[in-house]
């Protein structure tokens, strides 16, 4: 075929996929226009029509009813920039996450072997998205490391690409354990074995860059968990035919690695070496004695039970070639513990008493694994694990409240998996997806029960502001829960009242009311005030009644002045006095306690009161000043070096209100979260204060510095404040959204800038690596007022997706 021809057959097939697009993607949708299409678009660079199709909400549901939600998800990956400075329209942008988090919603975990027996039938990159759709980062390293070995038997270059990918998220699942500090054994054992994949698949032109980068990740572990230590001794024996000096560093470097290990720390350091001795025998015989060295020398120094794991550990490992220098450890080991528990042992160390709540298994089953090495007899082993028991009775395996019943149909499915990748591996193809779809068939559907999106009340509002051409009206309907329809309702009452709709703002707040239960009673005082219906927002916040038990007054304290803080700005427009009756009493309460506290501490707690008293009248705000006069005259007098984050950013705001540049306070925030770092710090309000000192550059810098969420709720921060977007008080301590000290410093930001114009640009350059994130749903304020029509296009997509799974759950259950 000529090329005018080939141009005629794709117009064809481009009018041929438009009529199924006008029709919504029916059920009858031909399997080419699911998949083959797609291809098609991405080797002619049609990305006007790949956008158009990836987004749209009605192809996203019908490919993953077809196909599954892990191939829509892949396809989003299509979305690029079409030049290095694109603005990918915000509202392209903002379509790309909310399809993500819908789908994400659709996807139904499933088991690794699944992904790999999808991958040995010949679709790899199916196999790689079904891994990358669901599990934390660390499954997804190991899953994708599982499947570049499964895929190196059939294809090097893709093997090579999905061990990659197990890198990608390795490495995330290391700065993620960083941050959290805790599962930093699984990350690191994920890490080993992504690059143990890197090493194993490294080939072709870029064979030389993936070696050195697996052993850069593998070297770049430090845990000492036995997944880790295993992985590193098993790639220091896959490369020591071909790459001997690599392996010998490796194994050089993992033994050394026990060299500071002394007193607690015995048994791992012998687990080390026995993970070494086991990869180089030649090793074995010179750690035997530096274990038995080690081991002697913290047992004479500190006999305990946490040492008996040492002890026990030693005995196992020297067993082969000093059976009888091990009998004589296991049997010390196995005397000091029974001498411990003993009835009559009288009172234990505080250490024992301490191993016995933590890390008292490992020991027991370390101790009967050396007994049983060693050549006791069983029964001994047996004895001492009933003793053990009888210490400290052993949790229960399985948690009551799961499901036993999906747990097996999980263990059934991977079985069958497992079957499906050997039978694919010999050829017989009609039996590995005769299994593979039995697998498949055990697994529990996706997408039923739970909460609706966090953001859905955000949105609501954003939809009334903009006046999109979705109906609003139809997302209390989408909200699966009761107190979810709620906060809806609530949104959409405070957002007519700011469009002067006050017959519809008073039928959604009676709305919230009529629904109200549990925490919701807040969101619904705060839309009964902005209708001005005073006795009823105030009866809901007078009715939060202190808790008599001690222990819930500090939580209860916090929760009542956010609701009158937040009613009470409402209510200000509508009854200045029913408004100032209300955060009378939290004023009477800094009032009494400045003395009682550092006096530059009341500021933050100050700040946060000026929603609610800055338009009432003049003799209503009295009190306020005289307590904001006091808090800065006697901060002015204290050493600011004893000042924390929080006040800091709010004498520089009360500055900049005066005329006044905040240098020494900026100096000061800006030393703090290079020394806190960016995670413990209160990043978003900092960046905000560059924004309002016209620091743009500044601004976007320190909103990048956090974690993804963080960055996300920083930049929006940063975005609604040079847009001049009105800013709320938080009704609860802990909203969904940024964190109430945010919010304080945004209103007070706008409060003392009022002169300053909107900034658009820079708004929404904050904007575009929001939504690039996990947290992209905080940009939904400032889209309100910067981009509308994106706010559209979320609510369009939105609502096809939750009114499709809402529709599905109740044919389900009418079934």
């Amino acid at each position: 075929m000529g090329e005018s021809d080939l141009a005629e057959r794709r117009d064809d097939l481009h009018r041929w996929a438009q009529a199924y697009r006008d029709q919504g993607w029916p059920e009858d949708t031909p399997n080419y226009l699911l998949t083959g299409y797609i291809r098609l678009l991405q080797e002619t660079s049609d990305t006007e029509r790949l956008d158009a199709l990836v987004l749209d909400p009605c192809f996203q549901l019908r490919l993953a009813e077809r196909s599954g939600a892990d191939v829509a998800l892949a396809h989003l990956r299509l979305l690029v920039p079409r030049h290095a400075d694109d603005a990918l329209s915000l509202d392209r942008a903002a379509a790309a996450p909310v399809s993500r988090e819908m789908l994400l919603g659709r996807v139904r975990p499933v088991p690794g072997a699944v992904a790999r027996a999808v991958a040995r039938l010949g679709d790899t990159r199916r196999g790689r998205a079904l891994v990358v759709a669901s599990g934390s980062a660390v499954d997804k390293a190991l899953r994708l490391a599982d499947l570049a070995g499964t895929v190196r038997a059939m294809d090097e270059q893709e093997a090579a690409v999905t061990a990659r990918e197990a890198e990608r998220w390795a490495r995330t699942a290391l700065r993620e354990a960083d941050r959290a500090g805790y599962v930093t054994d699984e990350a690191e054992g994920a890490a080993a074995r992504a690059a143990l994949a890197l090493l194993t698949t490294a080939g072709g032109r870029d064979q030389q860059k993936q070696y050195a980068d697996g052993l850069a990740l593998l070297r770049s572990t430090r845990g000492t968990g036995s997944a880790r230590c295993e992985t590193w001794a098993l790639t220091a024996a896959l490369l020591a035919p071909d790459h001997p000096q690599d392996a010998a560093r490796l194994l050089d470097e993992l033994e050394q690695q026990a060299e500071p290990m002394g007193g607690k720390g015995v048994a791992v350091a012998v687990q080390l070496w026995q993970t070494v001795a086991a990869a180089d025998p030649d090793r074995a015989d010179r750690l035997h004695d530096l274990a038995l060295e080690r081991v002697t020398r913290a047992w004479q120094e500190a006999p305990s039970l946490e040492a008996v794991a040492g002890l026990a550990a030693t005995a196992s490992f020297v067993a082969p070639t000093r059976p009888a220098r091990a009998g004589q450890l296991a049997a010390a080991a196995r005397d000091h513990l029974e001498h411990v528990l003993h009835a009559d042992a009288g009172e234990r160390s505080p250490a024992d008493a301490f191993h016995l709540e933590f890390g008292f298994p490992h020991t027991l089953a370390v101790l009967a694994r050396a007994l049983t090495d060693v050549g006791a007899p069983p029964e001994e082993a047996t004895r001492i694990l009933e003793l053990g028991q009888l210490a400290v009775p052993w949790e229960p395996a399985h948690d009551p409240e799961e499901d036993p019943a999906e747990d097996d149909a999980f263990t059934e499915a991977t079985a069958l998996a497992e079957q499906a990748v050997h039978l694919a591996g010999r050829g017989d193809v009609d039996d590995a997806e005769h299994h593979l779809q039995q697998a498949l068939a055990l697994l529990p559907p996706a997408g039923r029960g739970g909460r609706g999106p966090v953001w859905l009340p955000d949105l609501a509002g954003a939809l009334v502001r903009t006046g999109a051409a979705v109906d609003p009206e139809e997302l209390p309907g989408l909200a699966r829960l009761p107190d979810e329809r709620v906060r809806v309702h609530a949104a959409m009452a405070l957002a007519h009242a700011d469009c002067d709709r006050q017959a519809e703002a008073r039928h959604h707040a009676r709305e919230a009311a009529r629904g109200a239960a549990g925490r919701g009673w807040v969101y619904v005082a705060q839309a009964l005030a902005c209708v001005g219906e005073v006795a009823a927002a105030v009866d809901h916040v007078e009715g939060h009644r202190k808790p008599q038990s001690p222990g819930g007054r500090a939580a209860w304290r916090m929760a009542d002045r956010a609701a009158r803080v937040a009613v009470a700005a409402e209510l200000a427009s509508h009854d200045p006095e029913a408004a100032y009756e209300l955060v009378r009493p939290v004023l009477e309460r800094l009032h009494a306690s400045r003395n009682a506290i550092r006096s530059h501490g009341l500021l933050p707690s100050l700040a946060e009161l000026l929603p609610a008293v800055a338009d009432l009248p003049p003799h209503q705000q009295q009190l306020f000043h005289e307590l904001m006069a006091a808090a800065r005259e006697q901060a002015a007098r204290s050493n600011p070096d004893s000042w924390r984050p929080e006040e800091l950013l709010v004498h520089a705001f009360l500055l900049i209100g005066d005329g006044e540049e905040p240098t020494r306070q900026l100096d000061r925030l800006t030393q703090s979260m290079a020394h806190r770092g960016a995670e413990h710090s209160p990043t978003a309000a900092l960046a905000v204060l560059h924004a309002a000192l016209g620091d743009h550059t500044a601004a976007h810098r320190v909103a990048m510095s956090p974690a993804p969420h963080h960055r996300a709720a920083a930049l929006s921060a940063v975005a609604a404040h040079l847009a001049r977007v009105p800013c709320r008080p938080c009704p609860v301590p802990d909203p969904v959204g940024s964190d109430a000290f945010t919010h304080t410093i945004q209103y007070l930001a706008l409060h003392t800038t009022r002169a300053t114009p909107a900034a658009a640009r820079p708004a929404t350059r904050a904007l575009r690596p929001a939504l690039a994130t996990s947290g992209w749903h905080h940009t939904i304020p400032a889209l309100s007022r910067i981009a509308p029509d994106a706010i559209a296009t979320i609510g369009a997509i939105t609502e096809k997706h939750l009114g499709t799974r809402r529709d599905t759950e109740n044919d389900w259950t009418l079934s």
